[in-house]
């Protein structure tokens, strides 16, 4: 879930850390529904990325041992497509990886925002994270920004879920999915200027469309 900070007046320096404050299970604001993979992530045009970017984290693995995701929230700085810097808090659920998964109701009363990361090799992965994105605007309307994100993009050979399939997924939720590559930091910067650009009121119109 993610929460925004409006007019906070922030001055950031290339050399300053992305990560102002680390925080371990405290109030949640962005949920990424992650699917059971640890999907952290940290971008700026103009600010270096220093802790936590790492490629071990987007492939859950560390030192060649598999992990569960943590569960954990970040302050983070992020651009909107304006170019202004904006303080969000990113909450990383821990993951959702069953079907009858549902997105715990204490997290989204704080939410601004909602994310849904599924992998594009995965069809189930797919409609978990539509499944999602349905049941949150239920509970808290479409007004709510909200996208689904797709990782693994430059894995075409593995792809189960098709650019069609994706097009009319996102004009019948009504909702805007992206596809991304996880380690490379343009692929990343779209869904979250895109996001950020919402959250702080930039030309809300149809999310499908924007």
């Amino acid at each position: 879930m993610v929460r925004y900070y409006p007019n906070s007046k922030l001055e950031v320096s290339r050399d300053d850390m992305i990560v102002m404050n680390y925080y371990r299970l405290s109030t949640s604001i962005i949920t990424w529904l992650t699917l059971g993979q640890i999907f952290i992530v940290y971008y700026s045009e103009s600010i270096d990325v220093h802790s936590f970017y790492l490629p071990e984290f987007f492939s859950n693995v560390v030192n060649g041992e598999p992990y569960t995701t943590i569960e954990d929230i970040y302050d983070i700085i992020l651009e909107s497509d304006r170019g202004i810097k904006e303080r969000i808090s990113l909450f990383d659920t821990g993951g959702l990886d069953d079907e009858t998964s549902s997105v715990p109701n204490y997290y989204l009363a704080t939410a601004d925002a909602a994310i849904f990361v599924f992998s594009l090799d995965s069809i189930a992965s797919f409609e978990l994270a539509k499944r999602l994105k349905t049941e949150t605007a239920k509970i808290r309307g479409n007004d709510m920004p909200m996208l689904i994100v797709g990782t693994k993009s430059d894995l075409s050979h593995q792809r189960q879920v098709s650019k069609s399939s994706i097009n009319s997924s996102s004009r019948d939720c009504k909702v805007k999915i992206f596809e991304i590559i996880y380690d490379e930091k343009d692929s990343l910067k779209v869904p979250f200027t895109w996001l950020v650009s919402r959250l702080a009121g930039y030309d809300i119109l149809n999310y499908a469309d924007n």
